[in-house]
Formats: C-alpha cells, structure tokens, sequence
C-alpha cells in the first residue's frame, strides 16, 4: 500500500480532506505496518480506516473501518473563543496582504496561507467547508446564523447572483460569484445593512483587496460563513500528522 495513499473509491474526490498516521511493531521475525488514514467530509463527519499489513507479504493485510457522526453545533461562547484563538489574527493578517499576490494567487490559496502560522488550525475541506458554520445564507429563502459575523472569518460563496441598488445614485447592478467556488477572508460586517467587507484574490483582481457583498441582494446560490477552528474539534489533536495534509485526495497543500 502506498504511503499516504486513499483507498480508490476516494481518489481524486474535491470534497475530502485527508491525513494518515503510520506505525511500525516487529516481533518473531515478522514486521507489522499500521496506517490509520483520517477522511474528513465537507459536513465535518469523518470515516478511520485502519489497515495492518506485512510489507513483505501481499495476503496479510486487515483492514477496518469506522465512521464518526460531525461534531455537536458549539454554543456561541465556543464560537467566540475561536475566534480569539485565530480568527483576530487572521482577519489581521489579511489585511496586512493588501495589494500584494498571495500563495498561487488563487481565492483558496490566500486562505492556506493565512492559516500557515497555525499548526494547530484544522485546513479546510476540499473547496467547500472552512470550520464551523457562523451563518448560512440559501438564496435568501433559508437564513441561520450562530454568532456574530466578524474579521477573520471565511465567508464562501457559491453558485451565486447578487442583484440590487448600490451607491448614491441607487445604480442597479448585478454580478455572479463562486462559479466555481469562490473564498474569502471577512474584514467588516455591517448588521444593519447586512454587508459583508472580505479580503479576496483571484477573482477580478490578481492582488489582494476588499470587495463588498450585500448578503440580501443574494438572488441565487449560497453564501456560508465559517469560523477557523483548532483540530481538537474533530478529535485531530493527536494525530501525528506524519504524512500531512491531502486537499481533496491530492497530496500535501
């Protein structure tokens, strides 16, 4: 079996993360290989599949799997000691990138790269999911939200179309976004005028900088807001790590 390899029925899928943890025991002339792989699904539910093997014999291989429901949804007390355990520095550091070309210059790869520093931050989950959910937006016709939206937060937006009056003049306009999957890093949010400031890249600029999205003019798709959080939360504190991350089964980001 390779190393930090998934089984082939989650090859090559966008909506995983994955890491693996390896261990040796020999004993009686024979060595035994122990590879625990961790799959983590866009709903932060996870599947372990634990395999046993001797690397010198192609038939004795054990192979077991377990699969564990996503955490309970945290109390907003949680959600705010999150934030101040990364959400503050993040949203900091953001703005620290303006104007500048972050990582491969891709929306997500601003996102990696702030959270770099913190090793014990969990990575997101494909494209699709970046922590904890904060709020929830489905076209305007399914709202939730669990705290307060704040700097340093992720906001996604997928699959989406704005349309509305901005400006003095109450200029109409009408933009899509997230086709495919756009990111970005929250800098402001106004409650009363339900707007959200994010530091963003990729999209209509190659550099860093702050764009504007008025969640009630959201026609179509789906706007989600995610609060960073630490690996404890889906029971990864212990994990070793020896074989890094995967994004969507593609290796190490």
């Amino acid at each position: 079996m390779q190393s930090n390899s998934l089984p082939p029925q989650l090859q090559g899928r966008r909506d995983i993360f994955f890491e693996s943890e390896e261990s040796t025991e020999s004993g009686h002339g024979k060595t035994i290989v122990t590879r625990d792989i961790y799959v983590l699904f866009t709903d932060y539910s996870q599947t372990v599949i634990t395999v046993r093997f001797d690397p010198q014999d192609a038939r004795d291989v054990h192979l077991e799997q377990r699969h564990e429901p996503p955490p309970r949804q945290l109390r907003q007390d949680q959600l705010e000691q999150s934030y101040e355990r990364f959400g503050r520095q993040i949203g900091e550091h953001a703005a620290a990138k303006k104007d500048t070309i972050v990582g491969d210059g891709t929306p997500q790869g601003l996102v990696y790269e702030l959270l770099r520093p913190f090793k014990d931050a969990l990575l997101p989950v494909g494209t699709r999911a970046y922590g904890a959910l904060v709020y929830s937006n489905l076209a305007n016709a399914s709202t939730s939200q669990f705290d307060e939206i704040r700097p340093g937060d992720i906001i996604s937006v997928r699959n989406a179309k704005f349309q509305g009056k901005h400006g003095a003049m109450h200029a109409k306009y009408s933009v899509e976004v997230g086709k495919p999957d756009h990111v970005a890093i929250v800098a402001e949010w106004d409650g009363t005028k339900k707007k959200v400031r994010a530091w963003e890249q990729g999209r209509e600029s190659k550099k860093v900088k702050l764009e504007s999205f008025k969640l009630d003019d959201l026609r179509s798709g789906e706007v989600k807001i995610w609060r960073v959080m630490p690996r404890s939360w889906v029971g990864w504190e212990g994990i070793g790590q020896q074989q890094g991350g995967g994004q969507g089964g593609s290796g190490d980001n």
